[in-house]
């Protein structure tokens, strides 16, 4: 029995560590990903229900996965000023006042970021951070493009509207 899985993990692994590099875009990462994602397949295979379905439901662990790490990224990682400016928000429309607190002020983005939905936070991430297409976005959390695209609009004028209500939060 145990052989027979082994060899069957082996048979799909390839094929889960390409998906997983399509995801993150980082060999070792992606080497990570997969084997994160054999060891919850191991402990879970009794959750399996339909042993035919096995290839679609390592994708969908190796998915979940990826979105873990995404989860853990967002909570250690903060994004510069800099990059929020050039990304997200059209300075253009802020007054000279907005903008210099807003450079000044990285704290205050972090705390506009941490005021976002977790999905905000992962479309904000995987956009501005990891520069992914709307189309990877989609992929990466199961929406069609056209959504991510709509949402990723949304929470830029929702950002804007933040710094131009001046809502700090204490």
């Amino acid at each position: 029995m145990h052989s027979n899985l082994e060899r069957l993990c082996l048979s799909y692994y390839d094929d889960i560590f390409r998906y997983s590099l399509s995801l993150c875009r980082d060999r070792d990462l992606a080497q990570d990903i997969t084997q994160d994602t054999f060891l919850k397949a191991l402990k879970s295979l009794h959750q399996l229900k339909d042993a035919s379905k096995l290839k679609t439901w390592l994708f969908t662990i190796s998915r979940n996965q990826f979105i873990s790490k995404l989860r853990q990224a967002i909570k250690q990682t903060s994004i510069s000023t800099e990059e929020l400016l050039a990304e997200i928000i059209d300075t253009k429309i802020l007054s000279p006042e907005q903008q210099y607190l807003l450079k000044e002020s990285t704290d205050y983005i972090q705390k506009m970021i941490c005021q976002l939905t977790e999905e905000e936070q992962q479309i904000f991430h995987m956009k501005v951070q990891h520069k992914y297409s709307y189309e990877e976005i989609s992929e990466t959390l199961g929406i069609n493009s056209n959504t991510a695209r709509v949402k990723f609009h949304r929470l830029r004028i929702k950002l804007v509207n933040f710094i131009k209500e001046g809502e700090r939060y204490e």
